[in-house]
C-alpha cells in the first residue's frame, strides 16, 4: 500500500458570529501580530471584511467572476492566507496555499457546494479543466449569520450537490475495479451518511431553517473529509460532475445552479448504470414541492453538447461515461419523459 498522509483541519468553527473567532485563530499562526496576512475575497463578500477589522495589516486580492490569474509576487513572505468568499475565491486561496505551502483559513460565505470545505482545486489551462488534490484548509470558519443570508438557489445548490453523489459512489467502484485498487469504505460511508442525512432533512433545508442549514453544512464538511481520507476527488465526483463541467464549458448562462445540474447528471449516470434512477427523479419532485421551485429543466441542445463533451474532459477518471457508449437519443427521451428538458 502506498503511503497516504491524511491532514484534517486544526479547527472547524461553525455558529452565529463565528467570524469573531478570527483573532483567536490567528494567534496560533501569528503570535507577535507582525507577520503579513493575505486575504482573498470577492465582490459579493467584501462587506464581511468589517467583521475582521481587528486585522490591522493585510494585503487584499479581489477575485471577480472572470478572474483567471492573480499576480502574487510577494505571497511567499506571508504567514497565513485567508479565503473569505464564494467558491471561486476559496478555490484561488486553496491553490496559492497549496503551491506556496502556506496555511489557509477558509471562510466560505455560501454553502453552494462542498468545494468550499474540501481539498480539491479546479483550474483551467488553455480552456481545459485541471484538478488537484491538496490538503483540507488548516482552519474552516462558517458563520451562520452570513450563511443565513444565502439565497434559496445557493442552498438548493449545496443540497443537490450532496444528493448527486449517489452516482459518484457508483462510478467510484467502476474506477477502482478498472485499476484493481482498494477503495476507502470509510470514505464512502461518510458520503453515504451525508446523502442520507440530507434526504431525511429535505423539508427543513428547503425551508431554510437553521437546523436544516446546520445539517447541510455538516454534510458538506463530511464529504470534504471523505475526499481527504480517500485521497481522491472521485469519492465525491463522477459522471454527474463531468456533465456539469461540460455544460459550464459550452454555456455562459443556464437556468439551473451547480448542484441542480449535477443532480440531472446523476439521473443520466444512474440510467447508464442500469440502477434506480427513478429514485433521483422522486428526489427532484420532493425538492420542487418543498422549495416551490417551478422548473428543473435544461435546454435540449445544451444537454446534447454537454453529453458529447463530458466523456472527454478528464482522462484520469473512469466513470460510466468511460464504460458504456452514451446513447444520447435514449437519454434525451428519458429526460423528456420526466420533464427535465425545456
Amino acid at each position: 500500500m502506498k503511503i497516504h498522509a491524511i491532514s484534517f483541519p486544526k479547527k472547524v468553527i461553525v455558529g452565529h458570529k463565528a467570524l469573531r473567532m478570527i483573532d483567536k485563530v490567528l494567534d496560533d499562526f501569528i503570535p507577535n501580530n507582525n507577520d503579513k496576512i493575505i486575504i482573498f475575497t470577492d465582490e459579493y463578500s467584501q462587506s464581511h471584511l468589517q467583521s475582521v477589522n481587528s486585522i490591522k495589516s493585510y494585503d487584499l486580492y479581489t477575485v471577480f467572476n472572470k478572474t483567471n490569474t492573480i499576480i502574487t509576487n510577494n505571497i511567499n513572505q506571508c504567514s497565513v492566507i485567508i479565503g473569505l468568499g464564494r467558491w471561486k475565491t476559496i478555490n484561488f486561496a486553496k491553490y496559492i496555499s497549496y503551491k506556496r505551502g502556506i496555511p489557509l483559513i477558509s471562510i466560505p460565505t455560501t454553502i453552494s457546494n462542498e468545494d468550499l470545505v474540501n481539498p480539491k482545486i479546479v483550474y483551467k489551462v488553455n480552456g481545459n479543466y485541471k484538478f488537484l488534490i491538496s490538503n483540507l484548509p488548516t482552519v474552516i470558519i462558517i458563520d451562520l449569520n452570513i450563511i443565513s443570508r444565502n439565497s434559496k438557489e445557493e442552498i438548493l445548490s449545496g443540497m443537490c450537490d450532496i444528493l448527486s453523489k449517489l452516482n459518484a459512489i457508483s462510478d467510484l467502484k467502476l474506477y477502482y475495479n478498472k485499476y484493481k485498487q482498494n477503495y476507502s469504505e470509510y470514505a464512502i460511508l461518510l458520503v453515504k451518511t451525508s446523502i442520507q442525512t440530507v434526504l431525511r432533512n429535505l423539508s427543513k433545508i428547503c425551508a431554510e431553517r437553521e437546523s436544516g442549514l446546520q445539517t447541510l453544512i455538516e454534510a458538506l464538511i463530511g464529504c470534504g473529509f471523505a475526499m481527504e481520507i480517500s485521497g481522491s476527488r472521485y469519492v465525491c465526483e463522477g459522471a454527474e460532475h463531468l456533465f456539469f463541467y461540460a455544460l459550464e464549458s459550452i454555456e455562459e448562462h443556464y437556468n439551473l445552479n451547480h448542484g441542480e445540474i449535477c443532480l440531472i447528471g446523476a439521473i443520466i449516470g444512474q440510467y447508464l448504470h442500469g440502477r434506480n434512477w427513478f429514485k433521483i427523479k422522486r428526489i427532484i419532485d420532493q425538492i420542487k414541492t418543498f422549495s416551490d421551485k417551478e422548473s428543473f429543466k435544461l435546454n435540449k441542445q445544451s444537454i446534447i453538447r454537454a453529453l458529447q463533451l463530458a466523456p472527454k474532459l478528464d482522462n484520469n477518471s473512469y466513470t460510466i461515461f468511460s464504460k458504456v457508449k452514451v446513447n444520447i437519443g435514449s437519454i434525451i427521451e428519458v429526460l423528456k419523459e420526466y420533464e427535465i428538458i425545456d
